[in-house]
């Protein structure tokens, strides 16, 4: 075993305001402090050690019915990135963000959007190249039974660099999400996502992330409930790296499977323990491995 047992602590705090205002006007604002780590061994850190960062999001979003089947949507955000230690500082940046989505409703049940994102990704060290990021969507939402919804958005995104336009990448995204209420009590739901995400190894882009996720939630009692969890992960690095021998785009895959009993301690306390399975299955060899989580959360609601 390439880990030893360990112990980590981590923090998430979160502040929201929702706001629906007279007129078809809706406010929502939204503050996350999280104080976490990656998957243990990120980019070519083959050690035993978590990368540890401190992460800040901002953002707002402001929803306006133009009329009894139109709606539009504006968003703005701000994301801050910062590690803990030296060896990984090139990976240190602030993204900004801003959106625009038209929505309009066919019947009571099925809606339809287009959708528009620009992310500005800026580095704090000049390891990384910084870089715009264009996102166009088109997708619908739709109720299918009182107990069934579902939202589906495909589209086309392009990451232009600052200093590099040659290299500037056009990548398929997307989005599928599909929940069923199977009783008041027990409810499952399922997430396919293809998004860019940022490079954690210096030197190359970024990386392609599908996912997909699986999740099942049981209010057993009024205050315990069961969670289960299962998801596959594939990060696809889009430059060649060289480690040892081989030279290739690194593909890794995460396997993930997961288990949850909440207790609502307090009526502003949540009591939680479980448990998690994830391997790393890369085509280099070198960066698999099987990690087991325990774990215990507490959550208050202020």
């Amino acid at each position: 075993d390439k880990f030893e047992d360990e112990n980590e602590t981590t923090q998430r705090g979160e502040a929201m305001i929702d706001v629906n205002l007279r007129g078809g006007l809706g406010l929502n604002l939204l503050a996350v402090h999280e104080n976490t780590h990656d998957p243990y061994s990120t980019g070519l850190n083959n050690l035993p050690q978590t990368d540890n960062y401190t992460a800040w999001t901002v953002s707002g979003i402001l929803e306006y019915e133009l009329g009894a089947k139109t709606d539009i949507r504006l968003d703005a955000g701000t994301y801050l990135l910062n590690y803990d230690e030296a060896r990984n500082a090139f990976r240190d940046r602030t993204d900004v963000k801003g959106g625009l989505m038209l929505g309009y409703r066919v019947s009571p049940k099925f809606r339809v959007f287009a959708q528009y994102e620009l992310v500005d990704v800026s580095y704090d060290a000049a390891v990384q190249d910084d870089s715009q990021e264009h996102h166009y969507f088109g997708g619908f939402n739709w109720q299918l039974t009182a107990k069934s919804r579902g939202l589906v958005k495909a589209g086309y995104g392009q990451k232009k660099f600052d200093t590099r336009s040659g290299d500037d990448k056009d990548e398929f995204i997307g989005e599928v999400q599909l929940s069923h209420q199977f009783s008041p009590k027990s409810s499952l739901s399922l997430a396919l996502t293809r998004q860019t995400n940022e490079s954690d190894i210096a030197g190359t882009d970024d990386r392609i992330s599908d996912l997909v996720s699986l999740g099942y939630v049981w209010q057993m009692t009024g205050k315990t409930s069961l969670k289960l969890d299962a998801s596959w992960l594939r990060d696809n690095y889009n430059d060649a790296i060289t480690v040892g021998t081989k030279t290739d785009e690194r593909q890794d895959d995460y396997w993930r499977a997961g288990i949850g009993l909440g207790w609502n301690a307090l009526r502003w306390l949540n009591i939680s323990l479980g448990y998690a399975f994830e391997q790393r299955d890369s085509n280099f060899d070198s960066f698999d491995y099987d990690n087991h989580t325990s774990f215990l959360n507490l959550t208050a609601v202020m």
